[in-house]
């Protein structure tokens, strides 16, 4: 957690402090722009694109992604703020659900997905991983997305950064399936309902969403797999 809040968090802060003195002084004022027929350059704009499913739902097991874009999502709101006397326009694009089907397969990535969820899990102590195990991989099978939506194309996202760029005011711009959709759940569905859609569950119900399940009655021990793999945790009940 203290490496991703440096990396995402803080070193984004870091950097937007750096390069204020600067944009405070743009645009240059030179003598040929009162001359020339060409327009004067356009003002400067601060411009933060950051996902919004994650942090709209907070599923469980997402706590670092949670944390990081409600950071994001303050500083930049306040940003806004101190920097609207000076006229510079802060932009603020909030991303849903994107296809990148065109860079790389699906289902490779769920594939990859998958497998480094299994890894970190694998490095859990064996009490946490007892608690917790079912729950954790039902979640990474179904992903941060309710019902697995395919996604905008990212022509969408391109065109969205351009208007962003483009446009003299500053505020809220959301792009991508859900981008808005996910806002309203996440503030008006109850937080047990979002989770019991993830595959959350209780006791003896938490084999339910993972695939692969085999259950008996020797040595009391419960065999999950994940979709898409022969492999296979153990996790003792």
């Amino acid at each position: 957690v203290s490496d991703l809040l440096n990396a995402r968090l803080l070193h984004p802060i870091l950097i937007t402090q750096s390069f204020l003195p600067l944009l405070s002084l743009l645009p240059y004022t030179h003598t040929h722009h009162h001359t020339s027929p060409h327009p004067p350059p356009p003002p400067p704009k601060v411009i933060l694109i950051t996902p919004t499913v994650i942090s709209s739902l907070s599923p469980p097991f997402h706590a670092p992604e949670s944390l990081i874009i409600s950071g994001l999502t303050a500083f930049i709101t306040s940003l806004g703020g101190e920097l609207a006397p000076l006229g510079i326009p802060v932009t603020h694009v909030k991303l849903g659900a994107f296809d990148f089907s065109s860079v790389n397969p699906r289902n490779q990535l769920q594939t990859q997905t998958l497998q480094a969820q299994r890894a970190e899990m694998l490095c859990w102590p064996e009490g946490t991983r007892q608690i917790y195990g079912r729950n954790f991989i039902s979640v990474a099978e179904r992903g941060p997305t309710i019902g697995g939506p395919k996604g905008s194309p990212l022509r969408e996202l391109h065109n969205a950064v351009f208007d962003a760029m483009a446009k003299k005011k500053g505020g809220t711009i959301r792009v991508g399936l859900g981008s808005a959709a996910y806002e309203f759940v996440g503030a008006w569905v109850p937080k047990g309902l979002i989770g019991w859609l993830m595959g959350m569950r209780r006791g003896r119900e938490s084999n339910v969403g993972t695939s692969g399940s085999e259950s008996g009655s020797d040595g009391g021990k419960e065999q999950v797999g994940i979709s898409g793999e022969n492999e296979y945790v153990t996790l003792d009940r």
